[in-house]
């Protein structure tokens, strides 16, 4: 019986994870809250009373739930707090965190492959909408008016350095770094791999955002690494050379002048810093759900695109550390295990510290999407502590 209960909820797994990757928002389905509760639920019976979870794992559940309540009483207080709507947001989505008692459950392997399926849906609608859009412009019409009015989707023309490139940018669109490193290194090696390596790298070229279309290239660079065997001294300078020609460019993309989102960018960063000067909220945040002045919008917003910074003048200085540290604390406990030799697992953390870098210029942490990713990382400490990676054959 038991048994019939995993495979139904590992579907049902799988389903929960495409509907947060292509529905974030619950424009159209409104179930990720269902299937989220769902699948919690269920672990109660799934998990056996004598479940060892370690205290760290605790601790940073505990965190998790705590800081936006701090947050918000913290605003109170201050008589700051006036949006309660991201306030309520902000909450809700840590809530998403404790699908790691679900997440534990299963094998890490049915973690990754439903990441690598719902990227790969991303991956495929993206390449299908660019098509559409040198074919047929009458139906490509439509789908750019339905996406004007959904927040899952933007579709624009990016200019680098006077090359215009349609760009097609999902909302979880880093799901594709999962779903590439996934094709790279753990699917099968046959002929629908070269269809999914091929789909989700041109996926995270035309992606209409400078940080994807970098990590994306950044990740084949890793991967021309480890194919290079044979040739130690060629490897090394390839890699060299591929490392510099890819800083090079995000230097030159992330200082580009008159350029509308680093323009907003860095007049935003430049309202962070003055609202630090204040050193009351330097040290103890303005709490969950205050608002400042944003430079680059020129009006009062709860949040930006910079989310690292957003954590600090919400939380302050000590609670903000706390909760980037937790972040990558997955990280450093693998870096710290015994599967750190681990290729494929090596490269999946590899994908997370990106996710992870990508969530400091795109509001993607603080979402049901970034505290599942986080929950993946969390389940990652729980399977390395109890020693169970080995009987999965990861």
């Amino acid at each position: 019986m038991k048994i019939y209960l995993n495979k139904i909820l590992s579907i049902v797994f799988l389903f929960f994870v495409i509907i947060i990757s292509i529905d974030p928002s619950g424009y159209v389905s409104g179930l990720k809250e269902v299937l989220f509760v769902l699948l919690v639920f269920s672990s109660l019976f799934l998990l056996k009373g004598n479940t060892n979870i370690p205290k760290d794992c605790i601790l940073i559940l505990l965190i998790c739930i705590s800081l936006p309540v701090i947050g918000i009483l913290s605003a109170i207080v201050q008589n700051k707090l006036t949006d309660y709507t991201y306030a309520a947001g902000h909450l809700k989505s840590f809530l998403f965190v404790f699908i790691f008692f679900f997440l534990i459950t299963i094998d890490y392997k049915t973690i990754l492959k439903a990441l690598f399926i719902s990227g790969s849906i991303i991956a495929i609608c993206t390449t299908i909408i660019f098509f559409i859009a040198q074919i047929n412009n009458d139906v490509f019409e439509l789908i750019y008016d339905h996406t004007l009015e959904s927040s899952n989707i933007i579709i624009s023309t990016r200019d680098y350095y006077g090359i215009s490139i349609l760009g097609i940018f999902f909302k979880t669109g880093p799901f594709i770094f999962f779903s590439y490193i996934y094709s790279l290194y753990f699917y099968p090696r046959n002929k629908l791999r070269i269809f999914f390596i091929l789909t989700n790298l041109f996926a995270l070229l035309i992606a209409g955002s400078r940080t994807p279309t970098l990590i994306g290239l950044f990740i084949s660079i890793i991967y021309l690494y480890d194919r290079l065997k044979n040739n130690r001294i060629f490897r090394y300078f390839v890699v060299l050379f591929s490392v510099l020609l890819l800083g090079f460019v995000t230097l030159k993309l992330a200082t580009e002048k008159g350029e509308t989102s680093n323009d907003i960018k860095y007049a935003d960063f430049n309202s962070y810093i003055k609202e630090f000067s204040n050193g009351t909220t330097l040290l103890f945040g303005d709490g969950l759900g205050s608002e400042f002045y944003s430079q680059g919008k020129s009006i009062l917003v709860s949040f930006t695109e910079q989310t690292y910074m957003d954590i600090f003048r919400i939380y302050g200085i000590f609670l903000g550390t706390i909760l980037i540290f937790i972040v990558i604390y997955p990280i450093i406990i693998f870096i710290k295990s015994k599967y750190y030799n681990n290729k494929k697992l090596n490269r999946f953390v590899i994908g997370y510290g990106l996710y992870m870098i990508l969530a400091g210029t795109n509001p993607l942490l603080i979402s049901s999407t970034g505290m599942f990713i986080f929950a993946t990382g969390i389940t990652l400490i729980y399977k390395i502590k109890n020693n169970l990676l080995e009987k999965e054959r990861l």
